[in-house]
C-alpha cells in the first residue's frame, strides 16, 4: 500500500464522488486524495465496490416502516426496491467500467513493465559491454602506462643527449665564431688588396695617358717645326709616331691587366662567396660534422687568400717611354 493512503480513505473519497452524482474512477479517486499509485488505488476501490451491495441492504432494512400503515409502507417499499435495483445497476455497470479500465490500465502496466525487463535486459547487456571495456581499458591503460615508463626513461636519455648536444653546440659555435674571425679578416685583407690594384691601375692609366697627351704634344710640336724643316725632322717625327704607337700599345696593355686585374677581383669576390656560404653550412651542419667540414674549408681557404698576394707580385709595371 502506498504511503499515507488507507481504505478508509478511498472508501470516503467513493463515498463523496457517488453522493456527488459521480462515478468513482481511479483517476477521479486520486484526484479527490491528491495521492495514491493507480495499482493500490483500483485495489482498494475494488473492495470499495464488493462492499457496496453490502452497504445498500443494510440501508434497505433501515427503511422498513413498522408503524406507517400497509398501503404507505407497500409504496415506499416498492420505490425503494426500484430505487436500489436502479443503483444496483448503475453500481454493476460503474463496476464493469471500472474493470474494463483496470483491465486496460493492466494491460498498459505489463507492456510498460515488458518495457522495462526489455530496458534491463538491455542494460544489463550494456552493463556486461562495459565491463568488458572496462577489463580491455585496464589492460590498455597499463600497457600505456608501462609505455609513458619506457618514453619517460628515452626522455632522460634524450635530455642527456641534448645537453651533450648543447655542449658541441657551444664548440662548434665558438669554432664558427673563430670561422668567421678569419673570414673577415681575409675579406679584409683582399678588400685592401683589391684596392690597392685598383690604386695601382689608374695610376698606370693615368701616366699612360699623361704620356700619350704629352707625345701628341711633342708631335704638333714637331710638325709645326717640319713646316720650316721638314727634311730635318722627318726623323723626329717618325721616332715621335713610334713612341706614340708604343704608348697606345702599352695603354692597350694597361687596359688589358685591367681587364685581367677586374677578372681576378671577381674571381676575389666568389671566393669571398664561397667562404660565406661555407661558413653558413658549418652553422647548420651536425655538431659532429662540423670539425671536419671546418679543417676542409680552413685548408680550401689559406691557398686562395695566399693566390691574390702572388699575383699582385707579379703585376709588372709599365715601361717608361725611351728618351728620344
Amino acid at each position: 500500500m502506498a504511503r499515507g493512503i488507507t481504505q478508509a480513505q478511498v472508501d470516503a473519497a467513493a463515498d463523496a464522488l457517488l453522493q456527488g452524482g459521480e462515478r468513482p474512477t481511479i483517476e477521479r479517486v486520486r484526484q479527490a486524495l491528491g495521492t495514491g499509485s493507480p495499482n493500490t488505488v483500483t485495489r482498494l476501490l475494488d473492495v470499495w465496490w464488493k462492499g457496496l451491495s453490502e452497504r445498500l441492504q443494510a440501508r434497505e432494512h433501515k427503511l422498513a416502516l413498522p408503524e406507517a400503515p400497509a398501503a404507505v409502507a407497500a409504496l415506499a417499499s416498492k420505490l425503494w426496491e426500484q430505487a436500489l435495483r436502479a443503483g444496483r445497476a448503475e453500481a454493476e455497470q460503474a463496476l464493469e467500467d471500472v474493470r474494463q479500465e483496470l483491465a486496460a490500465e493492466r494491460t498498459a502496466l505489463d507492456q510498460h513493465g515488458a518495457e522495462l525487463r526489455q530496458q534491463v535486459a538491455t542494460a544489463a547487456r550494456a552493463t556486461a559491454e562495459a565491463q568488458t571495456l572496462q577489463r580491455r581499458a585496464e589492460a590498455q591503460l597499463q600497457g600505456v602506462q608501462q609505455l609513458v615508463d619506457q618514453l619517460q626513461a628515452q626522455l632522460v636519455d634524450c635530455k642527456e643527449q641534448r645537453d651533450a648536444a648543447g655542449r658541441r653546440a657551444s664548440d662548434a659555435e665558438a669554432d664558427a665564431a673563430s670561422l668567421r674571425s678569419r673570414v673577415t679578416q681575409a675579406e679584409d685583407a683582399m678588400r685592401q688588396e683589391r684596392e690597392a690594384h685598383a690604386a695601382h691601375l689608374r695610376t698606370v692609366e693615368n701616366r699612360a695617358y699623361a704620356e700619350v697627351d704629352r707625345a701628341r704634344q711633342e708631335l704638333k710640336s714637331v710638325r709645326a717645326e717640319l713646316r720650316t724643316g721638314r727634311e730635318q725632322h722627318r726623323r723626329r717625327e717618325a721616332a715621335l709616331e713610334s713612341e706614340v704607337s708604343r704608348l697606345q700599345r702599352e695603354l692597350a696593355g694597361a687596359a688589358k691587366a685591367l681587364a685581367v686585374e677586374q677578372v681576378r677581383c671577381e674571381a676575389i669576390e666568389r671566393q669571398s662567396a664561397e667562404l660565406q656560404n661555407a661558413l653558413r653550412a658549418a652553422l647548420t651542419e651536425k655538431p659532429s660534422d662540423a670539425e671536419a667540414k671546418r679543417t676542409r674549408t680552413a685548408a680550401w681557404a689559406r691557398p686562395r687568400l695566399r693566390a691574390p698576394l702572388r699575383r699582385r707580385s707579379k703585376v709588372s709595371s709599365p715601361r717608361r717611354r725611351a728618351p728620344l
